[in-house]
């Protein structure tokens, strides 16, 4: 008789099938920038995929590419979309923001905010917003003409 169970593919079955759809993906892009000599994007192809799997093998430990990208601080930005350059920094540090909403958003991950070790950070946080609100440059790092981009 067959099976009546309706409960779906388990999470581990799902990781597979993501994972092989995005070998696939990524074998038939490699395959297309060998083909078309674009040795640039087979490089970043492979320096993506070097990137992942480092900060999957990191874990919980994900937080260390947030001074890893300040150790990279002397090395060149990244080319963009419109000729904007992004330098290191701004690209790790949202990874880890976005890694850490997940972990939150899941569950996996527990929020103490009221603890005497998240005092600096709270301190920190609040002297950054000091600065702000003192020399009011908002967004202008992103192209705003207005100081504050209120």
């Amino acid at each position: 008789m067959p099976s009546t169970d309706l409960r779906g593919p388990s999470s581990n079955q799902l990781g597979v099938i993501v994972a092989l759809l995005l070998g696939l993906a990524t074998a038939a892009a490699l395959g297309i920038y060998i083909a078309e000599g674009n040795l640039k994007m087979v490089g970043a192809v492979f320096g993506i995929g070097f990137f992942l799997a480092v900060l999957l093998g990191l874990e919980k430990k994900y937080w260390i590419i947030v001074p890893a990208a300040f150790a990279f601080h002397g090395l060149p930005a990244v080319p963009f979309v419109g000729g904007r350059q992004f330098t290191f920094e701004e690209i790790l540090i949202p990874i880890a923001t976005v890694i850490f909403v997940i972990g939150l958003a899941l569950h996996r991950q527990k929020l103490r905010l009221f603890s005497f070790y998240n005092f600096f950070i709270f301190a920190y946080f609040a002297w950054g917003m000091m600065i702000f609100f003192l020399n009011p440059i908002g967004l202008a790092a992103l192209g705003s003409s207005v100081g504050g981009a209120r």
